[in-house]
């Protein structure tokens, strides 16, 4: 997620430039990887927050119905129907990431403006609605009612600006083919960067894994969401259900946001497939972390991803 400045894009500017890649990639039960399959995307989006243009590799047409949509509300449910056959490969996971980027991407904005200082005037951050505290007020762990955030809202005093301490970068990587290298980009970006392990048996363990950052102006990357998910899968398909799941918090930006790990648990005995949903409505208002919820969702490609893995020996 990064700040193009003056592009435009057939003649419209062009507010923040978005870019994507994914693959699944299998580990036989020789240790031999195989590329399943790929996917990339770059999007332009205006000052409007609408999406103006959108390539996709490999090339679908049906994405490019998408050009013209607001990111934020609905757009998800829109790249759903756009490529419903392709929601759990790389492409549909890159899509539906797109409303968080562009929501994460506001971060960047704060960073720049604070000039040093430790608290910033809400109503000036382009991804902080004017009357946010009236519609953000106990939506998660993080912007809880008698929270950081909300208290700097509802007394204009300002809203704390969260330190990113360096961070390394994405573990495992002893699999070079499964790891995507980071694009570069320039000081001031942000990056989202998401892993999910499926391992063989039934039951059969999943480990997934995200963070979100801040690019510093040396270039190393600033930890702002990061956490771990494990859990405990059995059957396939349709019948694929979660056994169990566990949360571990590495990097927040407020002191309210780690509350809402605890709870993920809750999540044991859904179907897999129907995480997308579910976990929206099982983990919500205090109970959640919106970042957290994100990785949650994207589960729901466990059975997709489970039909390519390699059996136990």
């Amino acid at each position: 997620m990064s700040w193009p400045g003056s592009e435009t894009v057939d003649g419209t500017p062009a507010k923040l430039l978005l870019q994507a890649r994914a693959r699944d990639v299998v580990c036989d039960r020789d240790g031999h990887l195989h590329l399943v399959a790929e996917a990339s995307l770059t999007g332009w989006v205006n000052e409007a927050d609408q999406l103006v243009r959108l390539d996709v590799t490999p090339d679908d047409e049906r994405a490019h119905g998408l050009v013209g949509r607001s990111v934020r509300q609905g757009f998800r449910a829109a790249a759903g129907a756009a490529v419903p056959d392709r929601r759990d490969e790389p492409l549909g996971q890159i899509l539906d990431d797109v409303p968080v980027a562009v929501l994460i991407s506001g971060f960047a904005w704060m960073v720049a403006h604070a000039a040093g200082r430790d608290r910033v005037d809400p109503t000036q951050r382009p991804d902080v609605p004017s009357n946010a505290a009236l519609l953000k007020a106990d939506i998660c762990s993080g912007w809880r009612s008698d929270g950081s955030m909300m208290v700097g809202l509802r007394t204009k005093t300002g809203m704390p600006v969260p330190t990113t301490p360096p961070v390394p970068p994405s573990p495992h990587v002893q699999a070079p083919l499964a790891v995507l290298p980071l694009l570069p980009v320039p000081p001031g970006s942000m990056r989202r960067y998401r892993r999910i392990d499926v391992h063989p048996g039934d039951p059969f363990h999943v480990e997934a894994w995200f963070r979100d950052s801040h690019v510093l102006a040396d270039g190393v990357d600033g930890g702002l969401h990061e956490y771990t998910v494990r859990g405990d899968f059995s059957g396939t398909g349709d019948a694929c259900t979660v056994g169990s799941m566990t949360a571990t918090a590495h990097v927040l930006p407020h002191s309210e946001c780690p509350a809402a790990a605890e709870n993920v648990g809750d999540l044991a005995g859904l179907a897999a497939r129907g995480l997308r949903t579910s976990v929206l409505e099982t983990l919500n208002g205090l109970r959640c972390c919106t970042h957290l919820n994100d990785l949650l969702r994207s589960l729901a490609a466990v059975p997709h991803l489970a039909t390519e893995r390699a059996e136990p020996r």
